[in-house]
């Protein structure tokens, strides 16, 4: 099937996600809605005529809803469904699952959309009260910013990820005269030396973020100190990468200097005021504007394998997951090999026997799916993962924490799922990643396109002397292609590491 009618087919599959049923009141049966109330029973679809009663307000009152149901009955007597109408449902913090909201066999646990809506479960804030500050750049202000004294690492007007203001413009970069480099055997890198015309002394260094690219990953670093007369600049902290050659391509975001092109935006965290230079066809009167607030995870799901404890037969169908923000912070996890240090927007640890079906993961920092240790028998199908700022559906730890067959990543199912246009921040973002403790899972029939690097990625083994607990798995039946794009090297359509 042609590319664009396999995605088209799947957009639709997931726009028509659940066909009309019945959703009448009764036991084990909830609603949420943007009009809802937390203290409402949750059993009306929408708000009765005297406003007495209706559905709750947020998933979390639902599940809490669920875990009440639970206690007063002694268990689970039959399967129990969340039905969330359309609109977008801001996260404060990740909703997260414990085995106490765990479903049972035969009576799953269901958290779906509304027949025929699209409900978004969002880490973000919409940003209003824009004003002209000159004759090209519109402002607005972000209190919440201010307060945190933490900033956001991605912006979205009209649902479109623009650009953070940058050094040069995007689609260009700058070339280093050479690295500093410590003298290990796999040397790191601690700062760099630059071509003085390239950049001049900027405003604000502290805030300025260097975004460098080594061979299969790119990092980014925060200027420790700077000798803009000489052109070296030392990162605050080492950028946590090696094998690095003498000339590498970099650009520096984050600048006042480099707001000069439309659709380029720039942050001040001590004034808390948005800049941003609309496009030629955005009316900033009427534009939706959201930065997001939440870090990844939106969703987490905290089992505890070590105790024997694991949160079991939920099912996550419909969905939208959007503006979960990238950890960017001075002391971010370095985005190593496959970008693996960094977090889905579905987070899980010893989640078994679930499902994750007809869900679209967009505009994210980081990756759509993670199920890290302990998590087994699970599926994610038809899920649509797009406009991500790493990749896409990633399963296990890069190495097992001890040699415990319980901690392994098994027996999981990814199929028929659309992962493309990824890799917007993490650059070694993969489409599907199984990591130094994954075994026994199936990835087939999913179509992984538009990346920065890998599309499958298996194993995590260099020395071929240590036991490999990536094994027996089945990787069939994908179509994988335009990947790379130019942007980083060491690169497989599908990539196996011991």
């Amino acid at each position: 099937m042609p590319r664009k009618e396999s995605a088209m087919l799947l957009i639709l599959v997931f726009l028509a996600a659940g066909q009309p049923q019945d959703v009448k009141p009764g036991p084990g049966r909830y609603l949420v809605a943007v009009d809802g109330r937390d203290s409402w029973s949750g059993t009306l679809p929408a708000p009765n005529d005297g406003k007495t009663d209706g559905p709750f307000a947020t998933l979390e009152r639902a599940r809490d809803a669920v875990r009440e149901l639970k206690r007063t009955a002694g268990g689970l007597r039959e399967p129990v469904t969340v039905r969330v109408r359309g609109g977008r449902y801001p996260l404060a913090r990740p909703l997260t699952f414990t085995p106490e909201d765990s479903g049972a066999e035969g009576r799953p646990i269901t958290y779906c959309a509304y027949p025929g809506e699209k409900p978004v479960i969002s880490g973000g804030v919409r940003i209003e009260g824009w004003r002209k500050h000159d004759e090209r750049l519109w402002v607005a202000d972000v209190p919440w910013v201010k307060e945190r004294k933490r900033p956001f690492h991605q912006l979205f007007v009209n649902g479109v990820r623009r650009t953070r203001a940058r050094m040069p413009n995007q689609g260009s970069y700058f070339y280093t005269k050479r690295l500093t480099l410590t003298a290990d055997t796999h040397p790191v890198c601690l700062g760099m030396w630059f071509h003085k015309e390239d950049l001049p002394p900027l405003q604000d260094p502290q805030n300025a973020v260097i975004c460098l690219f080594h061979n299969w990953v790119n990092s980014f670093n925060y200027i420790g100190e700077a000798d803009w007369a000489r052109g070296r600049i030392k990162f605050a902290r080492p950028a946590g990468v090696f094998f690095l050659g003498p000339s590498v391509r970099f650009y520096v975001e984050n600048v006042r200097e480099g707001l000069d092109a439309p659709g380029e935006w720039f942050l001040d965290v001590g004034e808390g005021r948005l800049y941003y230079s609309p496009q030629a066809n955005e009316d900033m009167a009427q534009a939706e504007v959201i930065a997001p607030a939440l870090a990844s995870p939106l969703v987490k799901v905290a089992g505890d394998p070590d105790a024997g404890l694991y949160v079991e037969h939920l099912a996550f169908k419909g969905l939208s997951f959007q503006h979960a923000d990238a950890d960017l912070s001075r002391t971010y996890p370095h985005s190593v090999q496959g970008a693996h240090t960094q977090k889905g927007a579905f987070f899980a640890t010893a989640l078994r026997h679930s499902v994750i079906e007809d869900c679209e993961f967009t505009r994210l920092g980081e990756h759509a799916v993670s199920l890290r240790e302990a998590c087994a028998w699970n599926t994610v199908t038809r899920c649509h993962v797009h406009d991500v700022g790493g990749g896409g559906i990633y399963l296990s730890e890069a190495a097992p924490r001890r040699p415990d067959q319980t901690l392994l990543t098994a027996h999981n199912t990814v199929d028929n799922n659309l992962i493309h246009d990824g890799g917007h921040l993490f650059r070694a973002g993969c489409g599907v990643f199984l990591g130094g403790s994954a075994s026994f899972n199936e990835i087939t029939h999913n179509e992984i396109c538009d990346l920065s690097w890998m599309g499958v990625h298996l194993g995590w083994s260099w020395t071929g002397r240590a036991p490999a607990y990536t094994h027996h798995n089945t990787v069939a039946y994908n179509h994988i292609h335009h990947i790379g794009n130019g942007v980083l090297n060491d690169i497989g359509g599908i990539y196996t590491l011991g």
